[in-house]
């Protein structure tokens, strides 16, 4: 079993974890959010709009804009599987835009 890096509830009082695996998983793949856990704690807790994947309706997609990234002024992704009340963060990146998926909520 891998090790619990973090756990927050997140917007919506859903409670989201991101494990040692699946951080080494994201870290590999999108190297640019290594050393930004506390962004994407940030991105869940307190997002400024939320998705909901195309591909899989299960998986809701936290963004939250960030002026100071490694890779400039970016949006950070956070993607989140949801099962009930609690899911797992399944990958994160810094992105220049939204992607698509359908608008569950934004920050007014």
């Amino acid at each position: 079993m891998s090790k619990t890096i973090f756990e927050v509830v997140a917007k919506f009082g859903k409670k989201v974890r991101l494990t040692e695996g699946k951080c080494d998983h994201v870290c590999k793949s999108h190297p640019e959010v290594t050393g930004e856990i506390g962004k994407m704690k940030e991105t869940l807790v307190s997002p400024q709009m939320i998705r909901r994947s195309l591909y899989d309706e299960k998986v809701w997609l936290f963004y939250r804009f960030f002026e100071d990234t490694p890779v400039t002024e970016k949006y950070l992704m956070v993607a989140a599987r949801i099962l009930n009340d609690e899911g797992f963060v399944v990958t994160s990146y810094f992105t220049d835009k939204v992607k698509m998926g359908e608008e569950n909520w934004r920050e007014r």
